[in-house]
């Protein structure tokens, strides 16, 4: 931080966080933080000069580009100049605020695309509001649109307005114009207005209808009285008057339509009625030939009615027949058979028949009541009438004359129904005449030429076949049609029915041909040799495997082209159906059989993989440091697909028992990757162990006290020793480390001990001169002072103590000591002195052959001599002087040198 302080902002901001001279020091925390104030205040003063310095030219700018950015406003080729041209952010984006169409603000979008990032953006931000717009406006023109058709429709589909309005709710109003909004409001509202006037119109034609509906039940009822007993005047038009006033319009309502057609045949009826009944009322009866006279009227459309007239005229002609008038014959006893009284379980039985034909009745079953009747008739048979109860009587008579009067209404409206149908019929021929080309016109003489129109011929023959069943149950309830009606209707069937016939032919060609091909088909399959099945437990050789993906391919060839035939009941005649659906499962069978039986091997195969992958998995569960365990998986996986590609199985077996083996082999892995996990825990483990021993180890240093480095060293050693598994890519970095720190604390104890054998050394000398000092003869010590001098002085190692407390003259050879002691330091010598080495040297071998020699070491000889110096009190000064050079020698040669065994502290 101080250096980068010092190079960015000079000396004179460096010298407030650094000494002046001398020995460069660390800086204080005081002087950190003053540091970075100074740094914090010289960047804070450039950028708010950078920062003014910008808003000056930005100002400077603006008032330059700002009037050509107002003169360009509405003309996109000049903003997109000035958006090419402006130096500033500022104005670009302004100028891409300004853009109005959508292909300037593409290529806006387009040229800022690696340019600048804002103003692209904000340029494509716009564009896609503009489209979003404009497809907007667009489909709220076309709902416009569809709002205009449907005004001009007059069956107004409620759906389709409802989905209108939906659209445009969908939209947004925001992005479309004034205009397109109020024209689909007044749109809306005029639909909306049509749609009202259209539901009150459909209210009032029900409410008509059913107004109509009894009314005409009414006067059906007041016309039958009026029929069977009633007097001129009595039967009142008005109601039908006053329903037809106030009749709406009915277009496009047939239910309706035919209510008012009721309506008008009932006012017509009522007129023939009353005018029938004044003719009864008045005078005809006695006019001459009123029977000619009463044929002559105007028939009524109503059967029954008429029935009910006729008789009401018989019974007045019988009335007013003369008294001597010849009774009509009648049947004598002679003829009929007797009658007997009516006994009182038949009577029961009777009424039992009577109640169930009025429940039939009420019930509109017709058919029932026609079959009660006939019971009725059948268990009356031999029964005097007159013994039968007058209400019962009564009853059977107005059942008699309901079931008359509704079969004359059942053959009236059947024969109507026979003409709609015919008319229906011929309609239908029009129809498909209108869909006949021109060919087939010129070849058929009676088939008009029209312009042709599409045709469904789906539905055109169910409505051929609706309209036959229709005919067969009119015909069979009503009176039975002509047959000059019956012929028109045979006739518009037939020539309805030619494009159906026409395309039966055609599909019972597509069908022959579907047969051929499904024929050619069986064939090839037939074709294919066949394949034994190999044993179980063996693979399937390469000839084999061959030929098995040949027959899967030409298997799967024929069922895709079967199933592209179609279904085979919509697509084969239905002769040949059975037949070629045996040769199918036979043809199948024999490719698909041994098939079966060569999967069934083949899955035993896998399913035995499948297994060893398992058994894979529980060898690793009880052994977790497999060496080949992913070369064994990979060779079942190699097995597998080697398989798979010899012989595939169907895909549902084949997914399912692949998912096992995948199963299987990913917990293999999963179950090593856990294992794996586990030694790397474990390597982890170890490693902090190791890590934290290196620690204390390179913790150690030079203020460190000798016994707690060699603590320390003894308990790191041991600890290495005994402590667990290390990664091997970490080991010799870790060993390293260890081998350094080790002989970085042995150089500490050294360091420390050389120091300790100098001092030691040095106090050598000391004690040796005071010695000197106190044996000389010029100036001698008093006894005192020189206790006080040694005392003073730092203790020496025993065994030196020892040899200089016990001075005296020696007898020795000191000069051999010395020279033997310097021989051990190497010491550099004069000629006459390294002769004498080599005599010393040659004499202890000398003695080493003779077996003369000491049997102390060299270091314990070496310790005798520098005892025997230091001890001597009667050396020439020119040993003395030998002497300290051996001292100071000793000083730098190893800590302990010429000390007796144990000698040294």
């Amino acid at each position: 931080m101080l250096s980068w302080i010092f190079k960015k902002f000079g000396r004179n901001a460096a010298s407030a966080t650094t000494k002046p001279a001398g020995k460069q020091s660390a800086p204080t925390p005081a002087q950190t933080r003053q540091a970075k104030q100074v740094a914090e205040q010289i960047t804070e003063q450039k950028a708010a000069e950078k920062a003014a310095q910008k808003t000056q030219k930005l100002a400077a700018a603006k008032a330059d580009w700002a009037p050509r950015l107002q003169a360009a406003r509405g003309d996109d080729a000049a903003l997109l100049a000035l958006l090419q041209a402006a130096p500033l952010l500022d104005i670009k984006l302004a100028a891409v605020e300004a853009l109005a169409g959508e292909a300037a603000l593409k290529q806006a979008e387009r040229e800022a695309r690696n340019s600048d990032r804002r103003v692209h953006r904000l340029a494509k931000s716009r564009l896609e509001a503009a489209v979003v717009q404009r497809e907007a406006r667009a489909q709220a023109q076309a709902l416009i649109a569809s709002a205009t058709e449907l005004s001009a429709q007059a069956d107004l589909p409620i759906n389709v307005l409802v989905n209108l309005d939906r659209a445009w709710l969908a939209l947004d109003a925001a992005l479309l114009e004034p205009l397109q909004v109020e024209q689909f409001n007044a749109l809306s509202a005029a639909l909306n207005s049509q749609l009202r006037q259209r539901s009150e119109l459909e209210q009032q034609q029900q409410r008509w209808a059913a107004e109509a509906s009894q009314g005409l039940s009414a006067w059906g009822l007041a016309a039958e009285q009026a029929v069977a007993n009633g007097r001129p005047g009595e039967l009142k038009p008005q109601p039908l008057l006053d329903l037809q006033q106030r009749c709406p319009d009915l277009s496009g309502q047939p239910t309706g339509a035919a209510l008012a057609l009721r309506l008008e045949q009932a006012v017509l009826a009522g007129a023939q009625i009353e005018a029938r009944l004044i003719w009864l009322d008045g005078l005809g009866l006695e006019t001459a030939e009123p029977l000619q006279q009463w044929q002559a009227m105007q028939p009524l459309a109503d059967a029954g009615l008429a029935r009910l007239l006729n008789q009401r005229f018989e019974q007045s002609l019988r009335a007013l027949a003369p008294v001597d008038a010849e009774p009509v014959p009648t049947a004598t006893p002679r003829n009929r058979p007797t009658a007997s009284a009516a006994r009182p379980e038949q009577i029961q039985a009777f009424e039992a028949k009577l109640a169930q034909a009025e429940a039939a009745l009420a019930g509109g079953e017709l058919s029932e009541l026609q079959q009660l009747l006939q019971q009725i008739d059948a268990h009356l048979q031999g029964v005097n009438p007159a013994s039968l109860p007058d209400d019962a009587r009564a009853r059977q008579h107005a059942l008699l004359t309901e079931r008359n009067r509704l079969r004359d209404w059942e053959q009236w409206g059947g024969a109507l129904a026979l003409d709609a149908l015919v008319a229906e019929a011929e309609e239908l021929a029009r129809t498909t005449r209108a869909t006949v080309p021109a060919e087939a016109a010129e070849a058929d003489a009676n088939v008009e030429a029209l312009p042709v129109a599409k045709l469904n011929l789906k539905a055109h023959r169910e409505a051929i076949q609706a309209l036959r069943k229709r005919w067969k149950e009119v015909d069979g309830l009503s009176a039975g049609a002509g047959q000059a009606l019956w012929q028109r209707f045979d006739t518009a069937m037939q020539t309805a029915n030619q494009p159906v016939a026409a395309q039966l032919a055609e599909l019972k060609l597509a069908r022959e041909a579907n047969l051929v091909s499904r024929e050619l088909l069986l064939n090839q399959l037939d074709a294919l040799p066949g394949v034994g099945v190999s044993d179980a437990s063996a693979p399937l050789g390469e000839a084999a495997s061959a030929q098995w993906k040949e027959c899967l391919r030409a298997l799967s060839a024929f069922q895709l082209a079967w199933r592209q035939l179609g279904p085979l009941e919509h697509t084969v005649p239905l002769a040949n159906r059975d037949a070629l659906l045996r040769r199918q499962r036979a043809s199948l069978e024999r490719i698909e059989a041994p098939l079966q039986r060569a999967r069934r091997a083949a899955e035993t195969q896998r399913l035995l993989l499948i297994e060893r992958a398992e058994a894979l998995l529980q060898e690793l569960r009880e052994n977790s440091q497999l060496r080949d365990l992913t070369q064994r998986v990979r060779d079942l996986q190699a097995e597998w697909q080697q398989q798979a590609r010899g012989l595939p199985l169907a895909r549902s077996t084949e997914n399912d028992l692949w998912a096992r083996f995948k199963a299987a082999t990913d917990a293999v892995f999963t179950q090593r990757s856990a294992a794996f996990d586990a030694r790397d825990e474990a390597l982890a483990a170890s490693l902090a162990e190791y890590e934290t021993l290196l620690a204390r180890l390179e913790a150690l240093n030079a203020e460190t006290a000798d016994a707690e480095i060699r603590r320390t060293l003894d308990e790191v050693d041991r600890a290495w020793r005994q402590g667990g598994e290390l990664p091997r890519h970490q080991a010799n970095a870790l060993d390293g480390r260890l081998q350094a720190a080790h002989a970085l604390a042995l150089q500490i104890l050294a360091g420390r001990s050389q120091m300790i054998w100098q001092a030691q050394c040095e106090a050598l000398t000391a004690k040796l001169a005071l010695c000197e000092l106190a044996e000389g003869t010029e100036a001698r010590l008093d006894e005192a002072e020189f206790a006080a001098r040694w005392a003073a002085l730092p203790a020496l190692p025993e065994a030196w103590e020892q040899a200089l407390a016990r001075r005296a003259p020696a007898d020795a050879n000191l000069d051999e000591a010395l020279l033997q002691l310097e021989a051990g330091l190497d010491l550099p010598a004069s000629e006459e002195m390294l002769a004498a080495r080599r005599l010393l040297k040659l004499k202890a071998m000398k003695d080493a052959l003779e077996g003369r020699g000491s049997k102390q070491s060299s270091v314990e000889q070496q310790a005798a001599c520098m005892a025997a110096l230091l001890q001597a009190s009667n050396a020439s000064p020119a040993q003395l002087e030998r002497l300290h050079g051996l001292v100071r020698a000793l000083a730098q040669a190893p800590v302990g040198s010429w000390l007796a065994p144990h000698g040294g502290r």
